[in-house]
This record gives structure tokens, sequence and C-alpha cells, in this order.
């Protein structure tokens, strides 16, 4: 004698199956998002790295527009004035 599935098996089973075809789904896209993740911390770092070559940047140009300035009232016209 062949046992028979219980009564509801076939359904609970269909239910699974989509349960597990959903979970693969959702594991694709936890992948994404964590390659999204990663890819904004790297842009992130790029930022902060540009960021700080700017800064660094504006600090030469204002010494040497400094520097400029400094040595423009050192120098004078040929009657001693200063420009």
């Amino acid at each position: 004698m062949q046992d028979s599935p219980p009564p509801g098996f076939a359904e609970l089973s269909e239910q699974i199956e989509k349960l597990l075809g959903e979970l693969e789904e959702l594991r694709g896209v936890r992948n994404v998002a964590d390659e999204w993740n990663q890819m904004y911390h790297q842009l992130l770092q790029q930022h902060q790295e540009l960021q700080q070559e700017h800064d660094q940047a504006l600090e030469e140009l204002r010494a040497m527009r400094q520097n400029v300035a400094q040595i423009i009232e050192s120098l004078g016209d040929d009657n001693g004035t200063k420009p």
C-alpha cells in the first residue's frame, strides 16, 4: 500500500518552492546592495582625499597670493612710493 501525502501537502510544497525562489531573489538583491555599498564607501573615501588635496592647494594658493602681495608692496616705483 502506498502512503498518500497528507492533506495540504501539495499546497505547502508549492509555498515552500515559492519562498525558496523569493529567498534566492533576495540574495541577489543583497549582493547588489553590498556592491553598491562598497562602491559608495570607495567614492566617499576618494571624495575625502580630493577634498584634502583641494584644501591643501587652496592654502598653497593663499600663501602664494600673500607672497606676491608682499613682493609688490616691497617694490616701489621710481619715486620711492609704493603702489
